[in-house]
């Protein structure tokens, strides 16, 4: 707990497996192909195909996934490369990187190795990882959009500057540790405004072909005469093949939280404050 550990995340893994060490939550960003050169030797990110980087990140993660409780999560955040674009199919030129032993050498060309990408392909690693983690045995729950208000500038006129990446949430089992309340961002001013009008009042909008129980209006809360505690509720009516209806005079009423909402999955957030 509260220690920096330096190292092979493998090894360092591998390693905390042995002593018996569990932990709750994995976020991270590995490598991205071809992008970098660290200056190590063996590092993730420099392999010669995708399938090879993706099986790497596939034996990564199994680590990760025996590390974590069974109710644990990954937070997987991965950027994306081009075929063809020197990051990470057709990279050749001198090396400039950290790595004394290959410093200004050529470097060999990286194949993708699926023959099915042209040059200027976007390559889509981020979702090649995730099936192949997914396939793997991970519970790939959400993708999430990482939106960059500030973004690296680009020389590029036939494409739009990239001003997104991915964060992956992925779960070890089926039910996991999710505190949702705790993220929980304020509702938007138009949604407001739109709860507090009368319901009575509303119009609403035409509901689609063979709905014929009256318009679409914003409903927020039960009306009363379709409350769960009075008498004459709708619910009080028992469905075919139910014993009783859902009215139940005992029952409190549910309670909304109006000023606030769920997490929504694209999240604004500068690379520098």
């Amino acid at each position: 707990m509260n220690k920096i550990l330096f190292g092979d995340c493998r090894a360092l893994m591998n390693q905390m497996i042995a002593e018996g060490l569990k932990a709750q939550t994995c976020v991270t960003s590995p490598p991205y192909f071809g992008l970098r050169d660290y200056g190590v030797d063996g590092q993730l990110g420099l392999e010669n195909t995708v399938d090879e980087y993706v099986q790497n990140m596939v034996e990564v993660f199994r680590l990760v996934r025996e590390l974590l409780h069974d109710d644990g999560t990954l937070w997987l955040n991965l950027g994306d490369s081009y075929a063809g674009s020197g990051r990470g199919m057709t990279r050749t030129g001198l090396n400039d990187g950290k790595n004394l032993k290959t410093k200004g050498l050529v470097l060999p060309k990286q194949n993708a190795a699926q023959s099915n990408l042209k040059p200027k392909d976007l390559i889509g690693i981020p979702w090649k990882v995730a099936f192949a983690l997914q396939a793997d045995g991970w519970y790939l729950r959400q993708d999430i959009i990482w939106h960059k208000p500030n973004p690296m500038p680009e020389s590029i006129t036939d494409r739009c500057t990239k001003a997104h990446e991915y964060i992956f949430l992925f779960s070890k089992s089926r039910r996991y540790y999710f505190d949702h309340v705790a993220i929980k961002e304020p509702v938007a001013e138009s949604s407001i405004k739109r709860l507090s009008q009368n319901l009575d009042q509303q119009h609403g909008s035409t509901r689609a072909v063979m709905k014929h129980n009256g318009p679409m209006k914003a409903v927020y809360s039960r009306s009363s005469r379709d409350s769960f505690k009075r008498k004459n509720s709708k619910r009080a009516s028992v469905i075919p093949n139910q014993a009783y209806g859902t009215h139940r005079s005992e029952r409190s009423e549910s309670e909304y939280d109006l000023l606030t909402r769920n997490k929504r999955s694209v999240w604004q957030v500068s690379t520098k404050p």
